[in-house]
């Protein structure tokens, strides 16, 4: 095998590679939304029965809410950022074994995922702000 058909194998392993990756993202992304989603008819099913937190009642909500927060980090995103960790160092084990190859250097930073803080975060967000509205009510 020649170093072109090597290098050649290698992009259309990556191709493969990337469609997978993508069809995983899809799901990531609406999860997440389902989730918000899920948290928003929450919030508006207090809202319609006129809830109001007192008392101990606030910190049921705080335990629950941390327990959702935790749950959304541990059990989807902590797994997921695993994931794109995974994907990124496939491909940039590909882009070396290519640059090899070809003899050419192209340096590429390395870059941290922290999307999981922001996505993780919205969901506290969320819960924080349906406890004010159930506070104002």
């Amino acid at each position: 095998m020649t170093d072109m058909e090597k290098a050649d194998a290698i992009l259309r392993m990556m191709d493969m590679h990337f469609a997978k990756f993508r069809q995983s993202r899809d799901i990531e992304f609406r999860v997440n939304i389902a989730i918000w989603t899920g948290l928003f008819i929450l919030g508006k099913f207090f809202t319609d029965l006129k809830i109001q937190i007192v008392g101990w009642g606030w910190f049921l909500y705080i335990g629950i809410s941390l327990v959702i927060v935790f749950c959304h980090y541990q059990f989807w995103m902590k797994p997921i950022q695993a994931s794109q960790n995974r994907d990124s160092s496939f491909v940039r084990d590909c882009r070396g074994a290519i640059q090899t190859i070809t003899k050419t250097s192209i340096q590429y930073p390395i870059l941290k995922q922290r999307w999981i803080f922001f996505e993780v975060g919205f969901s506290a967000l969320i819960l924080i702000g349906l406890a004010i509205i159930l506070f104002i009510k």
